[in-house]
Parts: structure tokens; sequence; C-alpha cells
């Protein structure tokens, strides 16, 4: 039986990246929060879009894990195994064109792919040391080395690697799916120690910033500890309040259900709306969004249904 709690979560975060995804594509808006680099946030609203966003991809990696865990007693191992390298070829055809990523681009789903094919390798690891791994994989990923060789770019630090741009990379994010996968292993996920256990690390590594603006900065690209920590802090939360108040709401579980399919058609689906809408402000983009989010919803309801009377499930 799949796990309301998880599928709710997943349908938000889905409806959140969304709203990153087509400030790209729509008002061609995307900003960088890098160990070398920060972008300017040209306005107040332009950082608070950008930063809910924040809560997405590491959410993401978290259910991943969870889900594989549960999959992978359910499962032939071959089965995810192939689902890992099929993403991986998703996001090198399908996906990098319609980033248009001159490069060859290594993004989320690249990880995910990876993620997927390493943590099904070393699952029956995962109960027992799911958590300890995951933790030395973040602390690992926090050290960036001076590197112009891709396999190492690939595992620690982004960058163009000669024709290849790596944005994510795998060390950090493989470790938060390492502790999704404990988590899956758990009978109840203890959401509300969790959500302290991570605010206070998020304020231990804080204690050096000054103000606000400081605070709230966090760099994405590779994952800090600050960025982990503070985006676990509210994604926890999330979920505590989804259990704890039933929060299980059908449009929602539609996205949460189908995320793979909701993630290739919302970025075609955006991609279009950004050749037929020229603009440069966020009421464009709000209007947009808020429009798509039905559109998206009856399409992903109609391949649940179609997936669902062919599987017979």
């Amino acid at each position: 039986m799949r796990n309301k709690t998880i599928d709710t979560f997943r349908g938000i975060i889905m409806i959140l990246m969304a709203l990153d995804h087509a400030s790209y594509f729509i008002i061609d808006t995307h900003f960088y929060e890098g160990y070398d680099y920060i972008s300017t946030y040209p306005s107040l609203l332009a950082f608070l879009v950008r930063w809910i966003t924040h809560l997405c991809a590491p959410g993401f990696f978290l259910v991943l894990g969870y889900s594989l865990y549960n999959a992978y007693y359910k499962k032939k191992k071959h089965h995810l195994l192939l689902r890992g390298f099929f993403l991986v070829f998703l996001q090198l055809t399908v996906l990098n064109y319609v980033w248009k990523v001159e490069p060859i681009y290594i993004g989320v789903i690249t990880i995910l792919g990876l993620s997927i094919i390493l943590l099904t390798i070393a699952m029956p690891l995962m109960k027992k040391y799911g958590l300890a791994i995951g933790l030395i994989l973040i602390f690992l990923g926090q050290y960036i080395p001076v590197t112009d060789q891709f396999f190492i770019g690939l595992l620690f630090r982004p960058g163009l690697y000669g024709n290849i741009y790596v944005l994510y990379t795998l060390i950090t994010w493989l470790g938060i799916a390492s502790i999704g996968c404990y988590l899956g292993s758990l009978e109840k996920i203890p959401y509300k120690s969790l959500t302290v256990i991570s605010l206070a690390i998020f304020i231990v590594f804080s204690l050096n910033k000054t103000n606000i603006k400081e605070l709230l900065i966090i760099i994405k690209y590779p994952p800090t500890i600050r960025f982990i920590s503070l985006t676990f802090t509210i994604n926890f939360l999330l979920m505590h309040m989804i259990d704890k108040y039933h929060v299980h709401k059908k449009f929602l579980i539609a996205f949460g259900t189908e995320p793979l399919f909701f993630y290739v058609v919302h970025l075609y689906l955006y991609s279009l709306m950004g050749k037929i809408v020229s603009a440069s402000n966020y009421t464009t983009l709000f209007i947009c969004y808020l429009i798509s989010i039905p559109i998206l919803y009856l399409l992903t309801k109609w391949y649940h249904n179609i997936k669902c009377k062919r599987l017979h499930l």
C-alpha cells in the first residue's frame, strides 16, 4: 500500500518545483546559488519565489530513497536498475532537448538515475547503515576539490568539463537519498523529531551569520549543510503536518503518484508557454503558472488512469 503522506508531500514539492521551472521558461529567469557565485536577486519577490523552491530537490531525493527501499523488496532488482539507467538516458535525450543547454547537461534526473543504480546495489546495507552512509556522504560533499576532470566534478564540483555541464553533483545528493532509504526501513518516520534535529543543525552551522540576509541565502550547488538542514527542517515539518492532520488531497496525491510523467510534461508545457508568451514580469509568470496547474492535473490523472488499466492496478 502506498504511503499517502509521502505521496501528498511529493505532490506539494512537484507543484513548487513547477514554479521554478515556469520562471525559467516563461520569463527567462533562473538563479544560481553556488560555492563560487550567488545570483543577485532583482527583488524580494524574486528571492522568495526562488527560495521556496529550494525545498524541492532535497525533498525529492529523500522521497526517492524512501520509495526505493520499499520498491526493492517488492520488485525485481533488475527493474530498478533499468529504471535508473532509463532516467540517465531520459535526461541526456528528451530532457536536455527541452532545456536547450548546449553542452551535455548533467541535471537532477541524471543524479536521480545514478542514485537509483547505486542504492539498489547497496540496498542490503541501508536498513542498518543507511543513516551513517548518508551523513558521511553529505559531509564528504562539503569538500570542493579544484579539478578539471569530469569524474571528480561529477562527484563533487559543479562546472563545465569539456562539453559536459555538471549542475547536480552525485556525492551529496546520494547522501540525502541514502537517508531516505534509512527512513524507508522504519516502521514509522519520526517527522517531528527530525524537524527539531534538522533545525538544531541549521542553527549550529549558522552561528556566524549576522543578519537575516546571510541567514537565508543558502548554497545549493552543491548543497551545503546549511542548505540541507534548513530544507530538511521545513520538509519534515510539512510531512509532520500532512501526517498529523491527514491532509491527503486527491490532486496532490495525483501529482505525487506520477512524478516522472509530471516532470517531463511540465517542462514541455512551460517551454511551449514561453514561446507563446513574451514577458519578463512576475504577474505574467503567476498567471501562466496558475493556468498550468489544472492542465497538468488533468494530464497526470489521465496518464495514471491509463497506466492503472493496462497494469490492472
